[in-house]
């Protein structure tokens, strides 16, 4: 796959964060995601596919992904505002995937690309109680799912000089999480990797997250996770990301479009490319391929139009704020995630094979 000349951090932080703020300060001009039905969203689908069928007549390793945004009009889900909202389609990263065309339904009105991750954005036009629907495509080029098996001294001498910089930014320096203030953060990573190859170290690593406590909405600390030993899936990933880049190895965190595959961790290895681990499944071992990759933290220079600096991939609604440029108006949940309840604002993904879809 080609390697993409890339900005300077600083200057990819500058870009993203003025063209999400002028996206919200000419929001309300354009038509929103009302009055979209199942039909015209299938309908839609099927001319994306349709034009990309005719466009790339070898479907091999072609994915599309489906991103379905839903904000309900019933209170108290309502938010009411204008703004911008704002939904990750998928990456692009040297020796894993690349995204090669997005389409949106209603038409979007601009494309994004933070480093190395594309979303899509529209108005949310949220001045009277209604239902908003937006769906955004993603044509992806990623190999088949292939379980890996290591070589006998895995290493990452061939990592392009570019990509190390950003795969390899500790704690420090990016403040993630936390853990840049937290004592027992890098005895405990340098305990829990034990000695390299570093893909051994990350196995062991997600061995140290392995027990769970539930999800909780009140806050998040990491540190006090890695104190008492339990970690939400969430934290669990970070935590794994976090440490193996304290042990200087390239790591991301990923989120996959295939439903549950959304904590993944992901190092290179020369002769292999990015290898990836399940953490909510290491049992399953290392794989590359398979279904595309939606979003990958931590990036530099964060994106503050997103959930968690593109930790997950959950899509939001966002408006300029007086005093941090781009405040949230309104969020959503990741709708694999969701136990049976009430309603809420969902976002869910699904992956067509091209070569299925074009038979």
């Amino acid at each position: 796959m080609e390697v993409r000349p890339r900005l300077s951090w600083a200057a990819l932080r500058l870009i993203q964060a003025g063209a999400v703020f002028l996206l919200l300060l000419g929001a309300g001009s354009w038509r929103g995601g009302s009055d979209l039905n199942d039909q015209e969203l299938e309908s839609f689908l099927r001319a994306t596919t349709s034009r990309w069928c005719a466009a790339h007549p070898d479907h091999d390793n072609l994915q599309a992904v489906v991103v379905d945004v839903r904000f309900h009009g019933e209170p108290p889900l309502f938010a009411q505002g204008e703004g911008t909202v704002i939904a990750p389609l998928g990456i692009d990263l040297p020796g894993a995937q690349r995204v090669l065309d997005v389409a949106g339904a209603p038409a979007h009105l601009r494309r994004l690309t933070t480093p190395a991750v594309t979303a899509l954005a529209w108005e949310y036009g949220g001045r009277v109680h209604r239902d908003m629907r937006f769906r955004g495509v993603a044509l992806v080029e990623r190999s088949s799912l292939a379980a890996l098996t290591l070589p006998s001294a895995p290493t990452f001498d061939d990592l392009a000089a570019d990509l190390r910089p950003e795969a390899s930014a500790r704690a420090v320096a990016l403040e993630e999480h936390g853990l840049h203030k937290c004592a027992a953060f890098s005895a405990w990573a340098a305990r829990s990797a034990g000695a390299r190859p570093h893909t051994a170290q990350i196995e062991r690593l997600v061995q140290a997250v392995a027990a769970r406590v539930p999800d909780d909405k009140g806050g998040e600390d990491l540190c006090a996770d890695i104190r008492m030993g339990r970690f939400t899936p969430h934290r669990a990933q970070v935590a794994v990301v976090m440490a193996a880049r304290e042990m200087g190895i390239p790591t991301y965190g990923f989120a996959s479009a295939a439903g549950g595959k959304s904590h993944l961790v992901g190092t290179f290895v020369d002769g292999a490319g990015w290898a990836f681990m399940d953490v909510e499944r290491p049992g399953d071992g290392w794989f590359t391929g398979g279904p595309p990759l939606i979003t990958m933290a931590p990036v530099l220079g964060g994106f503050a139009a997103s959930p968690h600096d593109l930790w997950s991939p959950e899509a939001g609604a966002y408006t300029p704020n007086q005093w941090q440029g781009v405040g949230t108006l309104s969020s959503t949940q990741w709708k694999d995630r969701l136990p049976a309840g009430p309603p809420t604002d969902t976002t869910e993904a699904r992956v067509l094979r091209l070569a299925d879809v074009c038979r």
